[in-house]
């Protein structure tokens, strides 16, 4: 009977409560915008001295607070706040399940590596973080091996209740276990229960606290004089209130709200050009009288800087009529506040109808929802890197993101050569100076400039070039002359009578040796140079009477790999066995060089997309392994990313613990611009002079780019990439016939998988391909530039073996 009566008391309590909130006596008790300044606080709590703890938690006014976060971070210095926003945003990617897991991530950035060890026998569930030396070293600190921090789940029903575990405390790691247990005991309790793996046991033997971890590189720990700049609250708050409010309309009982934030610009300066991708978030609350009726949090995804003063941003919401009270805050990606605005809002009643918002949030029934996530960026424009290599004229292409951009405008030292109203957006630039300077502007319906991006095109305004100089008569040697670009230096010349090699001349007397006559048949005399940059240029004279008075050719430099009826690569092949057929005609081969120990420069193109689902993490684990896999001395790797925006994630570096970390913890989200992804991620080769390979994973579909399929494939061949795209599929599902076509024309290999074991396999199997590959180089008789759209065909001149080269090239 008392249970039954405790009962019936919940009940009329919670009654009560219920039509006391309704009526407005007791206010929220979560609302989303005082709700950031408890998160900042907790997030930053171990950073806190103690005087800065009791004033911070004394502060009641928003506006104070807000001054008080500013405060902070300049007493710390821009050193700690870039620290703090790398962590942030390592945080943003794990998603860790617990308050103290993020905690850890922010103090001491995203871990190298995070295994999970389910609970087992008296065991508890457990996380093991690792640290590498490297990235000790990047937060600050000395010279430390790799280190681990454990942290143990405390409630078996709860996944957001792992906490982190003092080695000093081996009964926090176990349920009903004794705290004076050691942990020597403890382990072998464990193991009998066969619930510790060799692994786990190692980590347990190694881990330190937290703490220790976080003392490895300390914060800074400043004066807290800085709290005496707060001051008073002013009215209106230390942001002015820059947001307009209309009514376009009616939806059912309810009038539509549209608020425009104006941002400024410089507000938004962290942004650089060369970042495509950031984020900034609207909370808010809205109140009547004392009740909070709505809550939202809105995110707009920012493409590159703005460039324009001011940057306006919208939102919609709706509401009945009535008077209302709305409270916002606007915050970058590292916390920083962009504006605090208080705004009375009176709503009047509608009877027209209000149209949809524009955009991919569509249709004012979605605007219930507590988060609206915008997937539409500010307009951005990027000019693609050219490499121009003493070139009269080029290609310059141009990347948009966001929108609406109805057109491209292009100008040349100031001075427009084109507008492009048709993606993907490109122009033919004829290099007339030194270091020219190429202009895209992104306009709109009416010719207003909506982005802009400027890119110096380093054209090389002396050409590379060489010439053998016509030797006195009995001579047995012809001098060498080079013509450098400006700051150019030779790392050789190699002279060659035919096809063989006869000299290499590395000092400042630059000569060859001529062949002794009599010269029969047509013969020829082949002096190449080449920089410590891997340009080279050559000049071939013909010896004898008959001998042609010049020859317009070109060198065509084709990679191709050759295997058996079994599928086996084949390595050892000499020119003898190889013939090549260009435009059905046949063609000499000048020389055929095995790439097996040659280095290679890749790059990796991940599908952030949320076509992926949690394809995303398999992609961004698979990124790891390929990084650790392939990659040896000497190689060079990237990595880059694609959904709606573009991401360079990893510049190129030889370091691959650098790569691991940057693939570790990525989600999907938004649309698949797999041709555009493609396309840029080929520009990032330029200045590459290794091999080079592009590998694309994603799960095949593309959406919403600008450029085609065999404008991909053309930029491919003409940046020399070999594509190998990695269709991660689901079960009964296939990856487009376009995708093997990339791979194909381009020289390289599409691979299908499903699961992450296959991925393994398949990293062998593109690392076999890359390093069995041979060079061939060739001539093309009076052959003109620009794309050869034909077939090229390689033969081996062995049974029972078949050759994967480019179809066309670039000269």
């Amino acid at each position: 009977m008392r249970r039954k009566q405790s009962q019936w008391q919940w009940i009329a309590l919670l009654a009560l409560l219920c039509l006391a909130r309704a009526s407005g006596a007791v206010p929220s008790l979560e609302p989303r915008l005082l709700s950031f300044w408890d998160d900042w606080l907790s997030d930053v709590e171990p950073l806190l001295l103690p005087a800065e703890q009791r004033l911070l938690g004394g502060l009641e006014d928003i506006h104070q607070r807000e001054r008080a976060i500013e405060a902070f971070w300049g007493s710390r210095g821009e050193e700690a706040r870039a620290r703090w926003q790398r962590n942030l945003l390592g945080a943003a990617q794990l998603r860790p399940r617990s308050p103290e897991a993020r905690g850890a991530t922010l103090m001491f950035g995203k871990p190298a590596s995070i295994e999970y060890f389910t609970s087992c026998g008296g065991l508890r569930a457990l996380e093991v973080w690792r640290w590498d030396e490297w990235q000790i070293a990047r937060q600050g600190g000395d010279d430390r091996e790799s280190e681990l921090v454990v942290f143990a789940q405390s409630n078996n029903l709860d996944a957001r209740s792992y906490r982190p575990w003092d080695p000093t405390r081996p009964g926090d790691l176990g349920f009903a276990v004794s705290a004076e247990e050691t942990l020597e005991d403890f382990l072998g309790s464990i193991r009998r229960e066969t619930c510790l793996p060799p692994r786990l046991e190692r980590a347990l033997r190694g881990a330190i606290s937290l703490a220790d971890l976080v003392a490895l590189a300390p914060w800074p720990t400043p004066n807290v004089e800085w709290a005496e700049t707060l001051g008073d609250a002013a009215s209106g708050g230390a942001y002015p209130a820059r947001l307009q409010i209309s009514f376009p309309g009616s939806y059912g009982r309810h009038t539509i709200i549209r608020a425009r934030l104006r941002v400024s610009s410089s507000e938004l300066e962290h942004l650089d050009s060369g970042i495509l991708f950031d984020r900034v978030t609207m909370v808010g609350d809205i109140y009547q009288r004392h009740r909070r009726v709505d809550s939202f949090e809105i995110v707009h995804h920012v493409a590159g800087t703005p460039p324009e003063p001011i940057v306006e941003l919208d939102f919609y919401r709706r509401l009945r009529a009535g008077t209302y009270r709305m409270d916002l805050r606007v915050i970058d990606m590292s916390g920083r506040t962009l504006l605090r605005a208080e705004r009375e809002l009176v709503v009047p009643a509608l009877e027209e109808r209000a149209s949809d918002p524009p955009g991919r949030v569509r249709g004012f029934e979605r605007l219930t929802r507590a988060e609206v996530v915008l997937l539409d960026t500010f307009p951005a424009v990027e000019v693609l890197p050219v490499a121009s290599k003493g070139a009269s004229q080029v290609e310059v292409r141009a990347i948009t993101t966001g929108g609406p951009i109805a057109a491209v405008e292009f100008r040349l030292d100031q001075k427009t050569i084109a507008i492009d109203s048709e993606p993907p957006y490109f122009v033919q630039v004829a290099l007339d100076s030194e270091r020219p300077q190429v202009e895209a502007l992104a306009l709109d319906a009416g010719g207003g400039v909506l982005a802009r991006h400027t890119r110096r095109i380093e054209h090389e305004g002396r050409p590379l070039a060489v010439r053998i100089l016509e030797p006195e008569v009995g001579a047995l040697q012809a001098a060498v002359e080079v013509s450098l670009p400006e700051g150019e230096r030779i790392a050789k010349v190699e002279c060659f009578h035919g096809r063989q090699l006869v000299a290499t001349v590395t000092g400042t007397s630059l000569v060859c040796p001529l062949p002794q006559p009599p010269y029969i048949g047509l013969q020829y005399l082949r002096a190449q140079v080449t920089l410590v940059t891997g340009d080279a240029a050559e000049h071939l004279p013909f010896l004898g009477p008959n001998a042609p008075e010049s020859v317009d050719v070109r060198l065509v430099e084709l990679f191709a790999s050759v295997r058996d009826d079994g599928g086996r690569l084949i390595r050892g092949l000499s020119a003898a066995d190889f013939e090549v057929w260009d435009g059905g005609e046949a063609r000499e081969l000048l020389e055929v060089e095995s790439l097996a120990n040659l280095p290679i420069s890749v790059a990796v193109l991940m599908d952030l997309s949320s076509s992926m689902g949690r394809l995303a993490e398999l992609a961004s684990q698979s990124a790891q392994r390929f990084f650790e896999n392939v990659l040896v001395a000497d190689d060079l790797g990237s990595l880059l990313a694609f959904n709606h925006d573009l991401h360079r994630l990893v510049a190129f570096t030889g370091d691959a613990r650098e790569l691991r970390h940057g693939a570790f913890g990525l989600r999907g989200l938004g649309s698949t611009r797999l041709y555009d992804g493609v396309a840029w991620a080929l520009s990032q080769f330029s200045g590459q002079e290794n091999r080079r390979a592009l590998v694309v994973l994603s799960d095949g579909g593309d959406v919403d780019s600008d450029f085609a399929l065999e404008q991909v494939i053309q930029a491919a061949i003409q940046a020399g990439v070999a594509v190998f795209p990695i269709s991660l599929v689901r079960r009964g599902e296939s990856p487009p016939e376009s995708i093997d076509r990339l791979a194909s024309r381009t020289g390289g290999v599409s691979f299908t998988v499903g699961s992450i074991d296959q991925l393994d396999s398949t990293y062998r199997r593109i690392e076999q391909e890359l390093r069995s590959q041979y060079l061939l180089v060739y001539r093309m008789p009076g052959a003109a530039y620009g794309f050869q759209d034909q077939r090229v065909e390689v033969r081996v001149l062995r049974p029972g073996m078949t050759v994967r080269n480019v179809h066309g090239h670039y000269q």
